[in-house]
């Protein structure tokens, strides 16, 4: 279980309508003004790191990888496309676990299921 601060969220509300914006995203967005505000257990960009890596041997078509950083305060992800790059990572020790996935894609028709 992970307590204390969990870092900003965005929260969009629609009507329905077109998808958010994508700059809405919390990984997006300028979080430099948070850096100013001295909330006890924020950690600034100034004391943040990167993980990157050149890519993977073997990749196959019709897969997705995704990277993923875990310890017992963080976790980050990123989808390798071949290099890949995670920013804006907490000081710390990280086990790094790459996953490899099917991307499928399904077509539904709802108007049927629902009759």
């Amino acid at each position: 279980m992970r307590l204390g601060l969990q870092g900003p969220s965005v929260l969009h509300f629609t009507t329905g309508g077109a998808a958010p914006n994508a700059n809405l995203f919390a990984r997006k967005a300028d979080w430099g003004w948070f850096d100013t505000l001295g909330i006890d257990g924020w950690v600034p960009a100034s004391q943040r790191g990167a993980v990157a890596g050149v890519g993977f041997a073997n990749m196959k078509g019709g897969f997705q990888y995704v990277v993923g950083l875990k310890s017992d305060s963080a976790q980050y992800w990123t989808v390798a496309t071949g290099a890949w790059k995670i920013d804006k990572v907490l000081p710390g020790t990280y086990t790094l676990t790459v996953y490899k996935g099917v991307s499928i894609s399904i077509d539904v028709d709802m108007e049927k299921i629902l009759t």
